[in-house]
């Protein structure tokens, strides 16, 4: 056996030591270089991970390399040395095999663990010592600020607010934060409000070693907290030895306002906005607005807030009249007039057109610039990800919404939007329900979205309710005031057969018209459904007429593609054939998918509906054959278990062969676990 010595002596010969330094301090440069501007470029972990894995591919390479040749000044040429036994060639391979494994292992966490920013930081919700407890909104709108201000450096990497927030009062260490946002620092503080005085004291604290990096206690008029927080992002900043362009500077110092009482309303109406049933708060919020602009009609940040109060409530559809968009253009082009390049300003004339009127290339242009002037803006970023989602462009629109992911990593609305998108461009290796159904229990244990979620995926997955139903009897211990029957069971129960529960949960509803998103649905129509599934055809007729008669009512909605599709849904429950399709086809054309790729297949699975309820069984096996092919809303699971389809088609053929294609990818692809779902 070859000695020890002679592996050694073979090895200098051959320079495979010194080519093995060269390519170590190579390696540890790239590595260097990388780790700090790839996260700065908001590149995914993988490419930190691909760049590693090329160079442990390059060791053996080099070594190989160097056994077999040298360089001199005459070039490249063959190693000239003494024959070395098969023996020894063996040994010293197996040397530096185990020698690459070591360091590999020795390295792993380095190699492995997603890059950390050393420009990135997270500003913690500054706690608020105000001994007036309607002060709260105060701290909250000081630290939105903050993250707004740093997010206006491109050089800075920072965590929205949303993420940060559920750290507040927590018990976690700045260590445990930092690694769980994957930042360096962390900017903590709080502030003090007593009478017309404030107080704020912070620190940037620099996680893995707990140095404190900077430290500043401000004691000032509270009509100086302007200038406080534009103090705190350039000190931050520079603390961090980030570059502050001129033009990030002076948009840092701007003020929104100087009447300090139209400030503390805009701040209010911020917290507001934040609050899980804002829903509810819709018209205190529009009033504090106008009472803002009542104040300071200078304020083109209370203007451009009123637009996209009004925007929202024509895009979510509850009320999409002439007036409501009137009312957002007059306020945006007030706010345009005041301050054109404003960041926030100009994200409202975006979604002015966003959801006033479906302009999405316009809405681009506006989203571009808001971005332009805060890079760091996890839901400008987000935004622009919704558009292009729109305009069904999958690369874009996955690229932008997974930059938003990073910098809101908390944001579960965010994360479901990710899911969905996934879904919609048939990107099922990219869905982990694994990762995804962790963080929810982790942020929100008690959402009863995450359990019903949860038992209808694992109906879906099983082609049984049984193990779903079980999930949500345990489940409702832990949530009793989350409705399952309304999110969940009703689809268990069709899927059952048990017809009559449904209709008694349709029967018990508000005599009224459901607005939402997708649709416009009187009462009545869900009625004569219940009836259309237990084959009562009187009953069913008498339902839809009724549903017929409000619908009519609704002139106002005649643009509107949901008042038509929801016309032909009912009129195809009368058996009126052509009205119900050519209601069906005037909503299609009213979102066509070179318009809407992202809505156009809600229209286009009414039209199913339609040819379902009519018994026009290959038109509506067409459409679903085309939904599964491209990208839709409609996935295999939406087709399959689908409250009118799987009733008319569970035992066709063609039906169960369309929608197994879709299901095997999934199946195959996506990352889940059903166990995780069982309390």
């Amino acid at each position: 056996m070859p000695s020890i010595n002679n592996i050694f002596k073979e090895l200098k010969q051959r320079k495979v030591f010194r080519s093995l330094a060269i390519y170590a301090g190579a390696s540890f440069i790239i590595l260097q270089v990388c780790s700090i501007v790839f996260p700065a470029l908001l590149l995914p972990d993988w490419s930190m991970r691909l760049v590693v894995i090329l160079l442990i591919i390059g060791f053996p390479t080099l070594i190989i390399f160097s056994w077999i040749y040298d360089v001199t000044p005459e070039g490249v040429v063959k190693t000239e040395t003494n024959r070395s036994s098969s023996k020894t060639n063996y040994s010293i391979f197996i040397l530096l095999v185990v020698v690459g494994g070591g360091l590999l292992f020795f390295f792993q966490d380095r190699f492995f663990k997603p890059a950390v920013n050393p420009k990135s930081v997270a500003v913690l919700p500054f706690d608020n010592y105000s001994p007036n407890p309607d002060d709260k909104y105060l701290s909250a709108g000081f630290t939105e600020v903050i993250i707004a201000n740093l997010a206006k450096v491109q050089d800075l990497f920072v965590i929205s607010r949303t993420s940060v927030m559920r750290y507040k009062d927590t018990e976690m260490n700045l260590k445990e934060i930092a690694e769980e946002l994957n930042v360096a620092n962390i900017l903590e503080g709080s502030i003090q409000r007593t009478e017309n005085e404030i107080r704020v004291v912070s620190q940037l604290i620099e996680a893995e070693t707990d140095k404190h990096l900077w430290a500043e206690t401000y004691d000032a008029d509270f009509e100086d907290i302007f200038s406080i927080q534009t103090s705190i992002a350039k000190e931050i900043a520079s603390a961090l030895k980030s570059k502050i362009t001129e033009s990030e500077k002076s948009v840092i110092e701007e003020k929104i306002t100087d009447n300090i009482e139209a400030y503390e309303m805009y701040l209010k109406v911020k917290e507001l906005r934040r609050k899980p049933n804002h829903y509810n708060n819709y018209q205190i919020r529009t009033n504090l607005i106008n009472k803002i602009i009542d104040i300071d009609p200078g304020f083109a940040e209370a203007y451009a807030l009123l637009c996209i109060e009004y925007s929202e409530n024509v895009h979510f559809g509850t009320d999409n009249s002439q007036q409501k968009i009137d009312i957002a253009k007059e306020n945006i082009e007030k706010a345009l007039r005041l301050k054109p390049e404003s960041a926030e300003v100009r994200f409202a004339y975006g979604y002015y057109y966003y959801g006033c009127f479906k302009d999405y290339i316009r809405a681009l242009e506006h989203y571009n610039y808001a971005l332009s002037k805060e890079p760091g803006n996890a839901a400008y970023t987000a935004y622009i990800g919704f558009v292009h989602r729109r305009l069904g462009n999958a690369k874009e629109t996955i690229k932008y919404l997974e930059k938003a992911a990073i910098l809101d990593p908390n944001k579960l609305l965010l994360q479901d939007e990710l899911i969905g998108t996934y879904l919609f461009f048939r990107k099922y290796d990219k869905i982990n329900l694994i990762e995804s159904f962790k963080k929810t229990y982790r942020f929100a244990p008690n959402n009863g979205n995450l359990y019903g979620g949860g038992a209808l995926f694992t109906f879906w997955m099983e082609e049984n309710t049984s193990n779903a139903r079980k999930i949500i009897k345990e489940s409702s211990k832990l949530t009793p005031d989350y409705d399952y029957y309304k999110h969940v069971t009703w689809r268990l129960d069709i899927y059952d057969e048990k017809y009559e529960k449904y209709l008694d949960f349709v029967s018990n509803m508000e005599d009224t018209i459901m607005f939402d998103y997708q649709s416009i649905i009187p009462k009545y129509a869900l009625i004569a459904f219940a009836y259309w599934l237990l084959d009562e055809k009187e009953k069913q007729e008498k339902a839809a007429n009724k549903a017929l008669n409000m619908m009519l009512k609704l002139e106002e909605y005649e643009g509107d593609p949901r008042y038509h599709s929801s016309l032909g849904i009912i009129y195809a429950q009368l058996d009126n054939k052509e009205n119900a399709i050519r209601e069906s086809k005037i909503a299609l054309a009213l979102s066509p998918p070179s318009k809407d790729a992202f809505k156009a297949s809600v229209f286009e699975g009414y039209l199913a509906e339609v040819y379902t309820f009519l018994g026009e069984d290959e038109k509506a096996l067409d459409i679903f054959e085309d939904l599964l092919s491209k990208p839709s809303i409609f996935s295999w699971e939406d087709i399959k278990y689908h409250w009118v389809y799987h009733k008319a088609f569970k035992d066709n053929p063609r039906f169960k062969s369309i929608v197994k294609k879709d299901e095997v990818r999934f199946r195959k692809e996506a990352t889940y676990d059903l166990s995780i779902y069982l309390p």
